[in-house]
């Protein structure tokens, strides 16, 4: 027998029965599915699951809300952000309608404007910001040097709440309109003719 009764009660299996189990444990297709995920289910409780977790706890506290609401910067910042996505999204979203529309046109000039229009999204972010920083710079900046030429003061552009706010959605708009009008064109070329046949 490979158990022995001692005082009354069995044995412990012996190491060498135990070691011969572990192979069997590492075939069973519960473990190995555990060793193949468990890197990816402790990133996702470190990155994901931790700070969710701690950010519930922190707005647990009421105190937090009456800070937050009371600082002037986070009131702006609201502020701010609300007019960023009213503006920006709904000018663009109409604007990219009616691109689309006129972009629709089988002419030989279209598909040349539109293969132009394509530039700014197929630019990355970082250049393009850095364009308009220098665009709108107070001292060197092509706009200031143009107004200092008609006769005008320069304007701190980005210095200014109201007129850096424009910019930024200004070009937020230039940025992303093709890409929003690449697909209110698809969607529009997706429409069967038959359509169009009949509605005329």
């Amino acid at each position: 027998m490979s158990r022995t009764v001692r005082e009354g009660g069995l044995a412990p299996p012996s190491p060498v029965a135990v070691a011969g189990r572990w192979p069997a444990l590492l075939r069973s297709p519960t473990l190995q599915a555990f060793i193949f995920t468990a890197p990816l289910l402790f990133l996702f409780a470190a990155f994901v699951l931790y700070p969710m977790l701690s950010g519930l706890y922190a707005a647990s506290d009421p105190d937090s809300y009456r800070a937050i609401f009371g600082d002037p910067v986070f009131r702006q910042t609201v502020s701010n952000t609300l007019w960023y996505v009213i503006v920006a999204v709904n000018v663009k979203l109409v604007l990219a309608l009616l691109l689309s529309g006129i972009l629709d046109y089988p002419f030989v000039s279209i598909r040349v404007l539109a293969a132009l229009f394509l530039i700014p999204w197929a630019i990355p972010a970082l250049p393009g910001i850095l364009s308009f920083r220098w665009m709108l710079d107070s001292q060197w900046g092509i706009f200031n040097h143009l107004l200092t030429k008609l006769g005008f003061q320069s304007v701190p552009w980005l210095a200014q709440h109201d007129t850096a706010l424009a910019f930024v959605i200004i070009f937020h708009i230039w940025k992303y309109l093709p890409f929003w009008t690449i697909i209110f064109l698809a969607g529009r070329r997706a429409i069967p003719n038959e359509l169009y046949e009949a509605a005329s």
